[in-house]
Parts: structure tokens; C-alpha cells; sequence
């Protein structure tokens, strides 16, 4: 909360917003923050959206735009992330940023702990993926002109991902940017975000992966699932078993590495 000032002046009033970083309000805070009735506020929001100082997204939610509205307006990343706090950029978005995609998702996926609805603002579409606190780790803050965001560790990402490959273009997108990622890949730091997952399958699946990729990880092998998992959730069973992984692979090799013979 902050001093009541009578006649609140708009550099005033942006600098505290910028100040308390609350770039995503609605009347009710804004009300609560400079200590005035809620009509004062409805005034005061008229006259900075009419200066492009703020902009609504959704049910009398705004967004602080300040006076360079046009470079906020261009980062999706950062506009996403301060819809919702927590949350992290993460799954097909992530990947692409890396460079180790070049499908550009036209939907921006976003990883939090809070449940939200989609979001179409803008140019830009937010999809909102509700993860586990157990979860919400592995990511880092990144800066564009001025602005700064949280994006998942490419590590992080790919685990992600390989959790809901659904939210990442499928199974076969999701081994093609593993493999792309290999010369730098953390073999350690990826072993130890997917143990930490708690999931089983998911181990399977990253395991058999790697093993295709050439690189040892025998440290998941005491945490893999006691039954056969499919390689792909989405495809019907095959003949062909993966013993070692507990896997069911039923992607041919063919497939899994069409993207070689592309590029």
C-alpha cells in the first residue's frame, strides 16, 4: 500500500506499478494499492488506456504497458508470465526458443501451479498448462529490452514435454529436439529432473531415448515401471518390446529418425 495521493499524476502513478511490479491488476488492487475509492480508479483507468498506458485482456483485468507500450506489446514471453504468477514458459514454446524446434507453435505454453483458462490476447494465444508444485522447478529468468521472464532450463523443458508430449507437438517432435539438444545435454541435470517427476512411464520412455541416442543412463533404471509402457501414449501396441526400458515401441525407427533424412 502505498501513500494517498489527491491528485495522482501518471508518472506517478506508473512508477509505482513498475516499483511494486504489479504489471497485471484490476481496479479492486489498483484501488487498494494507492488507498482510493474504486470510482476514482474506474477514472483513472479511463485516462491511461485512452494514453495506451494500460490495456485490458480479460473481465476488467488490465496490463501495464508504460510509456513504451509498443516493446512490452512485441514479448508474448513476458506478457504470458505476468498474466499468471507463478509460471514459466515451458513444453513446444520452450523448445522453440532453444532453437531446438523449428516449429513455431502459434500458441505460447505457459507451466504454473494455478489453474487459468486459455487467453487470446493481442496476436498472441496463452494456453495455461496446471502442473504439480512437486513440478514447478528448473527454470530461469530471462531478459529481452528491459523486461525479464522465466523460461524453463532446456533440461526442464524436454522433461516437460516428455510428461505431456501432447503440449509439444507429440512424442516423435519431442525425441527429435532430445536429439537435436544431445552435444549439450546435461546428462546428469536430466536424469535428475525426470526422477524427481515421480513418474515412471516417463523414465521409461527418456531412457529408451537416450539409449537410441547413444548415452548411457542406467541411474533411471531403478526408477522405471514395472509394466510395459507404450513409447507413444497415442498409437496402438506393437510387436516389438523393449525389455531393457520396459517400452512397448511402437514408433519404428524409421519414424522416430525421419527428421535426419529432412535436414
Amino acid at each position: 500500500m502505498v501513500e494517498n495521493h489527491q491528485n495522482l499524476s501518471t508518472n506517478y502513478i506508473i512508477s509505482t506499478l513498475f516499483r511494486k511490479q504489479l504489471y497485471y491488476f484490476n481496479i479492486q488492487t489498483f484501488s487498494t494499492l494507492f488507498r482510493i475509492p474504486s470510482l476514482k480508479s474506474s477514472q483513472i483507468f479511463k485516462r491511461l488506456e485512452e494514453k495506451g498506458y494500460i490495456k485490458e485482456v480479460e473481465n476488467s483485468k488490465y496490463l501495464l504497458l508504460g510509456f513504451e507500450g509498443s516493446n512490452v506489446l512485441s514479448q508474448p514471453f513476458f506478457i504470458a508470465t505476468k498474466i499468471l504468477i507463478p509460471s514459466y514458459i515451458s513444453f513446444w514454446s520452450a523448445l522453440n526458443f532453444y532453437g531446438l524446434t523449428e516449429q513455431v507453435p502459434r500458441t505460447i505454453f505457459v507451466a504454473s501451479t494455478k489453474k487459468k483458462n486459455e487467453i487470446t490476447f493481442e496476436k498472441f494465444h496463452f494456453k495455461y498448462i496446471k502442473i504439480s508444485s512437486n513440478k514447478f522447478f528448473g527454470y530461469r529468468e530471462n531478459e529481452f529490452q528491459g523486461l525479464f521472464y522465466l523460461v524453463a532450463e532446456p533440461e526442464k523443458a524436454l522433461i516437460d514435454a516428455l510428461d505431456q508430449p501432447h503440449y509439444s507437438g507429440g512424442i516423435e517432435e519431442v525425441f527429435k529436439c532430445l536429439y537435436n539438444f544431445k552435444e549439450k545435454l546435461s546428462l546428469k541435470k536430466i536424469i535428475d529432473y525426470a526422477t524427481l517427476f515421480d513418474n515412471k512411464s516417463l523414465n521409461c520412455r527418456l531412457g529408451y531415448f537416450l539409449n537410441k541416442m547413444g548415452l548411457r543412463a542406467e541411474r533411471l533404471k531403478s526408477h522405471i515401471s514395472k509394466s510395459y509402457v507404450k513409447l507413444d501414449p497415442g498409437r496402438k501396441l506393437s510387436k516389438v518390446w523393449d525389455k531393457n526400458w520396459k517400452v512397448n515401441v511402437n514408433i519404428p525407427d524409421e519414424e522416430l529418425f525421419e527428421f535426419k533424412e529432412i535436414y
